[in-house]
């Protein structure tokens, strides 16, 4: 016992051979990584007690991929058969009903077994990392049910913005001796499904940033605290590196946004579009914005000819072709989803009389502006997550 941390169970060392072997079988009621790790040294601050901000050398980059080769040697020093179950990991974040079980020969890791329930969601699936081969490879298959975003993002202090239950599942595999090597050859489908859920209104306009809410209110319509999500559905299909946005809908009760493109993982590069569409009479306020640039410095753009035809009334609802939706209704969300209905054009969006929203008189460089904003954002945590 160490801290408020327990484990128990059997293990044994084989020393002969090429390598020693550990074979080990444990089991523990809680375990805290904060008990086994040191902390850090303590950020500095300036004399007004304000951490110093990030010099430009470390905080400029053109790249969210680091391409740094991966610490795969240490995974050939030693083979192991492993099995792990802990009722309580704290790590960051409460996980319970921790499984697993992984083999690991001369380099080969491969986690056969990897069961948890995090935020309510149940995780389950398997990865494997074999660095025994040139380049090393990845792959990787986890399906999670009823993962509670909101419940995450709130026991990580990240933010309130959101509240729902996401069904995800991830099918990948690549090789590469970096993260960037991997991304630039990956292969394989991501698929994503909430059913009803909410954001506050508040917690938006703080994500986003500055004075601009043309996004909060043509999402949000009247302002009020939360706005109610009716649903998202979305499916990437990615193939040589290249992931391609095969259904993206995003609906509320006073709008809808779709999005279609791709991002290339090798370059980086953006070629997406965003189009909003409105449940209010007033469609000629929201127009399609083109993405373009890199994950780390998007750009942005008004599709004019789109946003002609928009105010013309000449372009109607969106329908992904049947192909695009396969996966994503065995994913569900225990309810009739309706943007899988509406994705499939079994039901189709319908401009109501809500009440319009108060939109500036500039709705397409409000969107870009909004837009550049939100995604600067993501970029930023994209960043943060890839380098550590």
């Amino acid at each position: 016992k160490i801290g408020s941390s327990d484990l128990g169970g059997t293990l044994t060392a084989a020393l002969g051979g090429k390598r020693p072997r550990i074979t080990a079988a444990l089991k523990s009621e809680r375990l805290d990584v904060a008990d086994f790790v040191k902390p850090g040294p303590p950020e500095k601050a300036d004399a007004a007690g304000q951490s110093a901000p990030e010099s430009p050398e470390s905080s400029k980059s053109d790249r969210v991929f680091p391409d740094g080769p991966l610490p795969l040697e240490a995974l050939k020093a030693v083979d192991a058969d492993v099995g792990v179950s802990i009722a309580k990991l704290v790590a960051g974040v409460e996980i319970d009903d921790v499984q697993v079980k992984l083999d690991l020969r001369n380099g080969d890791l491969n986690i056969s077994t990897l069961k948890a329930i995090v935020a309510d969601g149940a995780v389950d699936g398997g990865v494997r990392l074999n660095a025994a081969k040139a380049p090393p490879s990845l792959d990787a298959k986890l399906t999670v049910k009823g993962f509670d975003v909101g419940k995450m993002l709130k026991e990580l202090a990240v933010t309130d913005l959101l509240e729902g239950a996401l069904n995800v599942k991830v099918d990948v595999r690549g090789q590469g001796a970096s993260i960037a090597g991997l991304m630039a050859g990956l292969n394989g489908q991501t698929s994503i499904v909430m059913g009803a859920g909410r954001m506050k209104s508040d917690a938006l306009d703080t994500f986003i940033g500055g004075p601009t809410k043309f996004l909060t209110e043509l999402v949000a319509g009247e302002r009020k605290e939360y706005t109610v999500i009716n649903c998202t559905v979305s499916r990437i299909d990615i193939k040589n590196g290249l992931a391609t946005n095969k259904a993206l809908l995003f609906d509320t009760d006073f709008a809808t946004i779709a999005g279609k493109g791709t991002i290339n993982l090798a370059t980086e590069a953006l070629d997406m579009t965003i189009d909003p569409q409105p449940k209010s009479a007033t469609i000629n306020t929201a127009v399609p914005v083109l993405i373009g640039g890199t994950l780390a410095n998007p750009s942005y753009s008004v599709d004019k000819l789109a946003a002609a035809r928009k105010v013309g009334g000449l372009l109607g609802g969106f329908v992904f072709p049947p192909a695009a939706l396969l996966g994503l209704g065995e994913l569900g969300t225990g309810e009739d989803n309706p943007c899988l209905k509406q994705a499939s054009g079994k039901a189709k969006a319908t401009i109501t009389p809500q009440p319009a929203p108060s939109i500036t008189e500039n709705p397409a460089g409000a969107a870009t502006d909004a837009l550049d904003k939100a995604t600067k954002g993501v970029g930023g945590v994209l960043k943060g997550l890839f380098s550590k």
